[in-house]
Order: structure tokens, then sequence, then C-alpha cells
């Protein structure tokens, strides 16, 4: 995975992070399944199964997340109306807002979870201006999701030594990676390539952890790598306020200052009006 020695065997036995629920992985098998033709039919079966799910799914229809002006009243409407690519999507953002609430401390997951988040749906709104197909937009928004996992990761594994690690960061403005490679020898972005690669996920997700960073360290073809990259230093720029506005990534995607402003706005708008995602 790296051409660094590290030995991240920690990961396989933090049980929390031991795999991807599998009512989970089932689900999001079989959106992604175009020769199942009785998929619709089993997902919903497996949903209703999972009234938190169901619930979940209920309330985030409802929100400004999704922008559904009617009401949803039942699993297979919000299925219909949302189509495949997003219910995946939401899957997934179900799975992981609850394994950051798993962190035992509401302030860090909270912290972890919401730039997350945010970088989610800059990379959506990006996808969305760059005109990707529908799949295409949810693939960007989980891969922005997921790409900061690996903090997670270290923060089960040293939340002892890693919480005040993090406040150093944030307080001296120090490079965080460094820190991390400081005190152990790798940072989050190892850790979370191997967590990605534990799960099984698909390597357009691998590479966006493992090249959030440093795109151009990325030899693939895979567009959404660089998205996501973009999508985190934007959060950066525009949430954190720690970077100069990203003109090299401004400059790849064709966009003038004013509609990446107008992108920005529109996130903030929608993010500022919907909390059911956040961790309770």
């Amino acid at each position: 995975m790296d051409e660094k020695n590290t030995d991240l065997s920690f990961i396989d036995k933090i049980v929390e992070l031991s795999a991807v629920p599998a009512v989970v992985m089932e689900l999001m098998t079989l959106l992604t399944d175009p020769s199942d033709k009785n998929k619709e039919t089993l997902i919903v079966k497996k949903i209703k199964r999972d009234p938190a799910m169901a619930t979940f799914i209920y309330k985030l229809c409802g929100s400004p997340l999704i922008g559904i002006r009617e009401q949803v009243a039942t699993v297979e409407h919000a299925l219909d109306i949302i189509g495949f690519p997003r219910y995946k999507s939401m899957l997934m953002a179900y799975f992981l807002r609850d394994l950051y609430g798993k962190s035992g401390k509401k302030y860090i997951g909270g912290y972890l979870w919401e730039h997350s988040l945010y970088v989610a749906f800059i990379c959506r709104e990006l996808a969305l201006h760059l005109e990707y197909v529908p799949e295409r937009v949810e693939e960007a928004y989980i891969a922005g999701l997921l790409h900061d996992i690996g903090k997670l990761v270290l923060f089960f594994h040293d939340a002892k030594t890693y919480e005040p690690l993090m406040f150093e960061a944030d307080r001296e403005r120090k490079e965080f990676r460094s820190l991390e490679e400081n005190q152990y020898g790798f940072s989050h972005v190892e850790a979370g390539y191997y967590l990605a690669e534990k799960w099984g996920l698909a390597d357009l997700f691998k590479d966006s952890i493992r090249y959030h960073h440093c795109p151009g360290e990325y030899r693939g073809e895979e567009e959404i790598v660089r998205l996501v990259a973009f999508g985190n230093i934007t959060s950066y720029y525009a949430i954190v306020k720690q970077v100069e506005l990203p003109g090299e990534f401004l400059e790849y995607y064709n966009l003038s200052e004013e509609k990446y402003e107008n992108i920005i706005d529109k996130i903030f708008g929608v993010l500022v009006d919907a909390r059911l995602l956040q961790i309770n």
C-alpha cells in the first residue's frame, strides 16, 4: 500500500472498525448490481428490517440535504424518488455517522465527522458542476465521506495521545500529518488506506484516501481522486480559513473565482439548515 514498511496490524484489533455491517454491504452490493431485476424488492425488505436505518432515511429525505419537496411516507416511495445512486451514499452516511459516534468523545467524533461531511458535500457540488452522471456524483460524495477515516482509526487506537495532538495542530496551525508521523511513524493517510483495504473498498475510494493531500503524486486515471483533494482543500479555504484560494485547482477545472464562491455559498446554505447528520 505504501513505500514505507509500516506495521498497521493494530487496526485489525480495533473492534469498532472490524467491518462494515453486513446489512450495509449487502445493500450497497445490491444497489450496484445492474443484473438483479428484483433488487428493489430486496433492498426495501432489508431496510424495513432495520428500524434505525429506515428512520434515518425518512428524516434525511425530509431534510434540505436531499431537497425533496413532497413528503416521503414509505421506504418504497423514498427509493422511487431518490434513485439507486443516492440511496447508496445515504447508506454509507448512515454507517459512518454511527461509527464516528462510537468514538466516545462527542467533540472529537463530531469534529471529525463534520469535516468529512463538509468535504462530501463539496465533492458532490463540484461533481454536479462538472456534469458527472448521477452515479459518479454519489461516488464523489462517498469518497469525500471516507477521505479522513484514518483520523478516526488513530483516535480509536490512541485517544489519550491523539486528542491533544489534534488540539496542538489547530492551536498552533501546525501541519497535522507531520505531527502524526513524528508520533507514530505514519499518518492518518496510511491508516485510512489500510482500513479501506480491510473493508474491501473499491480502488477509487482507497486512492481518494491515499492522495487527498497529494493529488500530484497520483498516477491513475480516476478523476474523483483529484476531486476529493479539491474538496478537502476547499473545506480548509472556506471553513477553517487556513489556506489561500486554491488557484491551481480552479485553473484545472476551469472554474472562475466567482463560480467557486457561489458553489461554496450553496454548500453553506444547505449545511446550516441541516442538522440531521450531526452526531447527537
